[in-house]
């Protein structure tokens, strides 16, 4: 984990910021007019039509706390090739780069690729995608991370931070505490100016 990403994410899981369980389940998936963020045009609102939810806002959220890093510009922002393998994560700096890791994966192999980190073997088994370089694009991966979470989602219809969780881990305490670190940091970006438009754009 580089230094910027150490920073924002201690800065995170310091904040104080209340918990957001009753907000959350409060609020319906899909209806939630006052949380319209992002071009419709965008991936993560196509990605957000697909998981049913009603920002696309949390669906990057959920990116930034699978790839998120600190680019040139200082700017906290998801790594579209970001590929974790068994003996660690690697971050290449172009998709060839990346398509050399993972070009000769078995299907049971388990890897977990690009901006959203979509595991390899599980989307196989789901016939989402056939080949692991498909995962390197990074609107295909939000799209396959899309469906996976509406899954997730789907299976705790009344616990919206237990469903964003299962994108993480189906076991409870791991869920639980992925789910509340994605609203927590949904709740700082949504306060924050000027996230939005070429920011949530590869």
């Amino acid at each position: 984990m580089d230094r910027c990403r150490r920073h924002f994410m201690r800065a995170l899981l310091g904040s104080g910021f209340a918990r957001l369980s009753s907000r959350a389940n409060a609020s319906t998936r899909a209806n939630d007019g006052a949380l319209a963020s992002t071009p419709d045009h965008s991936v993560w609102a196509a990605g957000a039509k697909i998981a049913a939810i009603a920002d696309p806002l949390l669906l990057y959220c959920i990116a930034l706390v699978e790839t998120g890093s600190c680019g040139a510009d200082g700017k906290f922002r998801p790594r579209p090739w970001a590929i974790r393998l068994p003996q660690g994560p690697v971050f290449p700096a172009s998709e060839s780069e990346a398509a050399r890791y993972i070009g000769g994966l078995s299907d049971d192999d388990d890897v977990d690729i690009g901006v959203m980190q979509v595991n390899w073997a599980g989307a196989v088994k789901q016939e989402l995608v056939e080949s692991p370089i498909e995962l390197l694009k990074p609107r295909t991966n939000v799209l396959v991370a899309s469906s996976i979470l509406k899954e997730a989602l789907d299976s705790a219809p009344t616990d919206l931070i237990l469903g964003v969780g299962r994108y993480h881990s189906w076991r409870k305490p791991e869920a639980t505490a992925y789910g509340r670190m994605v609203f927590d940091l949904y709740e700082i970006v949504a306060g924050r100016p000027g996230w939005g438009g070429s920011a949530w754009e590869f």
